[in-house]
């Protein structure tokens, strides 16, 4: 894929469209996006500023959560959002990424023509 194809392909994610009709338009399978997207997503990690940042699905009832849970609790098991699981896999169209306090997985063009899998240790850095 083009830098290029690769651009509208994210603009059509960041807008909710489907892979059948962003690949209409760039003349792509909807199978060649979705895979593209599934190997070349990068994750972002969440921010712990002001918040707990903990993602542990059990966060909520057990007695021992906290910030340092990931790396103290044998328990511990990271919230996955359910769009991820499905297409698009990426939280690009979702509305409410901003106030999502999970990880996430967005696709970006230049970081997909450049690098292919990139990884972002914290939310909003590079």
């Amino acid at each position: 894929m083009t830098l290029e194809d690769r651009q509208i392909l994210e603009v059509g994610l960041d807008e909710g469209e489907t892979f059948t009709n962003i690949g209409e338009r760039i003349s792509k399978d909807p199978t060649t996006l979705s895979k593209e997207v599934r190997k070349n997503s990068t994750i972002i990690r969440p921010s712990t500023f002001n918040k707990s940042g903990n993602t542990c699905i059990h966060r909520q009832t057990c007695g021992k959560a906290t910030s340092t849970c990931m790396k103290q609790c044998s328990d511990y098991q990271e919230e996955i959002c359910e769009r991820l699981l499905r297409p698009p896999y990426v939280c690009n169209g979702c509305k409410n990424k901003h106030k999502c306090t999970l990880s996430k997985k967005m696709y970006v063009a230049e970081f997909a023509q450049k690098e292919g899998k990139c990884f972002i240790g914290f939310a909003g850095t590079h």
